[in-house]
């Protein structure tokens, strides 16, 4: 997002991990048009009432939430912009709108099968991630 050469414009972030929401919030008070694609819970792990109560905040500032969404096709459109094609609640609706900007915050998993961590004495876990004691 800071490597851009210019402005975002039209935002859509998808993902509701706090990157995301971070990302979404300094994009809104910039002031952007800035919309966040979540396909379920918002800051899953978090305390809930307080992820609604982030929400809620966020909506009230002007950020704007797809819910029950999840992206299934990105297309350059003949404008240059994004086109965002999704699948919206429990029917599936498939939906669109274009985009300047299209941020995936989704999580991060470990990539660590087969770069042989163990030659340098590092365990993984099933993940994955690194074993490590306190």
């Amino acid at each position: 997002m800071f490597s851009l050469e210019k402005a975002p414009g039209k935002t859509l972030v998808v993902g509701a991990s706090y990157v995301a929401l971070e990302c979404a919030g300094f994009l809104t008070a910039f002031g952007y048009d800035t919309s966040v694609m979540v396909r379920s819970i918002f800051l899953r792990g978090f305390d809930q009432d307080m992820a609604g109560r982030i929400s809620e905040y966020m909506g009230t500032m002007g950020t704007k939430f797809i819910r029950n969404a999840t992206p299934s096709k990105l297309e350059k459109s003949e404008s240059g912009k994004i086109k965002v094609t999704w699948e919206q609640g429990a029917k599936k609706e498939v939906k669109t709108d274009e985009f300047d900007t299209v941020l995936f915050a989704i999580g991060r998993y470990a990539f660590t099968a087969g770069i042989s961590m163990e030659n340098a004495g590092v365990v993984c876990e099933k993940n994955g991630k690194f074993k490590v004691n306190e």
